[in-house]
């Protein structure tokens, strides 16, 4: 049985090339909040080697 997917919106822009070189904002749940790409320390944050990859 197949589980339940919510329908997901599409917000990107109409007319903008996303092949262009820019920024882009990425973001990335992890699921109970897991330490997995680092931790934060005295404002400063220690990545992991997933850290330092992503």
């Amino acid at each position: 049985m197949k589980e339940y997917l919510p329908r997901r919106i599409n917000i990107r822009l109409k007319d903008y090339d996303y092949l262009k070189e820019g920024m882009y904002f990425i973001t990335i749940c992890i699921k109970d909040r897991i330490e997995l790409l680092g931790k934060i320390t005295n404002n400063t944050i220690k990545l992991t080697k997933e850290g330092v990859i992503v």
